[in-house]
């Protein structure tokens, strides 16, 4: 039965199948699969916001269209080419999935969750230094601040965050930054000083704590409650972010 905290192994199936057949065509012949797929991603979604909410208290509880990004892909800014998503996904923040807080993400792909928490710079060339501005002369300044967040997350998760244990701050920053280096600069940023030791992460563009899990934990009949369990380890760093980040 589908439930409506969990995601069905229809649902995943269906993720699966339309990787396969990304076409017009096909969906088009199969489009009671996908509504019955949208549904049940749908209960999941309500419920995990409403379990999330009890661990972020300034995080709203928002419409449905707030915080889901559609299965339609936007061919006007999409390189890849196929009209669909293989993929159903989620951002909450305090202005939902739009905006220019932090945020819980979450993609649920037929072969692997993706639960997420942090920043990431979408902006133009002048909008992204002005944002980031301040977290990086925190990090220029004190960096110790900055890491400290970092080791506070994965000990309060009892290091179910990082590979690396609470008290490997070096490990956990190595981490970090392989987590957010595709959008990373490759040179340090202008004003900064390119022989920082910390110029790693003065050359990140988004600042974002990522976790894998596998799809049948969110089958489960509380599947919405864990996930939201995991996403709640990282609300001190989006927290952290939104404090330090001016919207």
């Amino acid at each position: 039965p589908y439930l409506p905290n969990s995601i069905h192994p229809n649902t995943l199936s269906f993720l699966r199948i339309i990787r396969e057949n990304n076409d017009r065509e096909w969906f088009a012949n199969n489009k009671d699969y996908y509504l019955n797929a949208k549904k049940d991603f749908d209960g999941f979604t309500e419920g995990l916001q409403e379990e999330l909410v009890q661990y972020d208290e300034i995080l709203p509880t928002l419409p449905l269209n707030d915080i889901q990004f559609r299965l339609y892909r936007d061919m006007r800014f999409s390189t890849d080419g196929t009209p669909y998503k293989d993929y159903f996904s989620i951002a909450m923040s305090r202005t939902g999935k739009k905006g220019n807080y932090a945020t819980y993400s979450v993609v649920i792909k037929c072969d692997v969750v993706i639960l997420a928490g942090g920043y990431s710079s979408m902006g133009d060339r002048d909008t992204s230094p002005r944002k980031l501005l301040p977290m990086r002369n925190l990090i220029q300044e004190n960096p110790s601040t900055f890491k400290q967040v970092l080791a506070s997350v994965q000990k309060d998760s009892s290091n179910n965050v990082f590979k690396a244990n609470s008290d490997d701050i070096n490990g956990i920053v190595a981490e970090f930054c392989e987590m957010n280096q595709d959008k990373a600069l490759k040179r340090a940023p202008a004003g900064f000083d390119p022989n920082s030791k910390d110029i790693n992460l003065l050359m990140l563009r988004s600042y974002s704590i990522r976790l894998k899990l596998d799809p049948s934990l969110l089958m489960e009949k509380d599947g919405a409650k864990l996930a939201a369990r995991y996403l709640s380890f990282l609300e001190p760093f989006v927290s952290f972010l939104n404090n330090v980040l001016e919207p």
